[in-house]
């Protein structure tokens, strides 16, 4: 994720005609361009165009596609600011099954204190390797044994073992009269909260927007693009080029952007700082169970170090 100062407007519009984005964004426009090129030329020097088709059909189509347009971008952002909302659920839920934890134990049962807080920390480290398709399910992941890395990596679903395991480790408490029957539940519905919030954000991830639609909304963008020198070749003549590449860099912008965000969960620099959530609660989990442990920092990039 881009840290910026939303103030510096000069700044982020310099830096954004560095992004990648950009880049795919100007292939796109360059051969809408190119296609209106070929079409201005066949109309004006070949055809001969004089039918005068009415500008308010232009306008017409053009704020049905705004229409979709909008719809668009909304459902990619709220899929965004729903991933970010599972996300702080599962901060807080982490949290909170820490402080329930640390009252329920003594402070004289170390062990269990240390191994419930790796586990809980483990969680999100191993959510954030499930939603990323990580290769290697075991990087970051706290105090794991040989044995346990190779069992680990050979999970499909890695979250729901670790539910399973922090499940087990209460039941034992339980079992020890370690914990009340009321602390017990509770923990367990805190259990359940965080297995809710792996589905919630798999289901995210897992239902882009469909297929007929996305492809409807691109196809009508291209097509309200190469219909513009028809109706305004008269008026314009050869400045329907830049006209066109113009309005198609700003309606495919905003696809292109759409797309990027639509999935919050990846790696890319526009994506949610999962690792970062991942620190914030390796770090407050320890601290809630008097813990001592060293958070490694995060190497935090300058604002657009990274290019998005």
């Amino acid at each position: 994720m881009i840290y910026y100062d939303s103030r510096d407007w000069a700044s982020n519009i310099l830096h954004f005609f560095t992004s990648n984005v950009l880049k795919v964004l100007l292939t796109y426009v360059l051969v809408i361009g190119l296609v209106t090129t070929m079409i201005t030329v066949l109309l004006i020097d070949i055809v001969h165009w004089k039918v005068n088709i009415p500008p308010g059909i232009f306008y017409l189509h053009g704020i049905m596609l705004a229409l979709l347009l909008i719809f668009r971008t909304h459902t990619a952002f709220g899929k965004w600011k729903e991933g970010s909302r599972q996300w702080a659920s599962l901060i807080n839920h982490s949290r909170n099954l820490a402080q329930v934890f640390h009252l329920a134990l003594g402070a004289e049962d170390r062990q269990s204190r240390e191994r419930f807080g790796q586990q809980i920390v483990n969680y999100g480290i191993a959510l954030n390797r499930h939603l990323r398709n990580a290769t290697d399910k075991t990087t970051g992941l706290l105090g794991l044994e040989r044995e346990e890395k190779q069992l680990y990596q050979n999970k499909h679903h890695l979250p729901n073992h670790m539910i399973r395991q922090l499940h087990q480790l209460l039941n034992g408490l339980w079992t020890a009269k370690a914990l009340s029957a009321d602390h017990h539940q509770l923990l367990n519905k805190k259990l359940a909260a965080l297995s809710d919030i792996a589905g919630n954000c798999e289901q995210i991830r897992q239902t882009p927007l469909p297929f007929s639609f996305s492809t409807f909304i691109k196809t009508g963008i291209i097509l309200y693009c190469l219909a513009i020198p028809f109706g305004f070749i008269g008026s314009l003549g050869y400045l329907v080029i830049p006209a066109v590449m113009f309005t198609s860099f700003l309606i495919l912008g905003l696809e292109i952007l759409s797309e990027e965000i639509e999935d919050p969960f990846g790696a890319e620099c526009n994506d949610l700082p999962l690792s970062e959530f991942n620190r914030s609660v390796e770090r407050d989990i320890y601290e809630i169970l008097e813990l001592d442990h060293k958070v490694m920092p995060l190497e935090q990039p300058k604002a657009y170090e990274k290019r998005y």
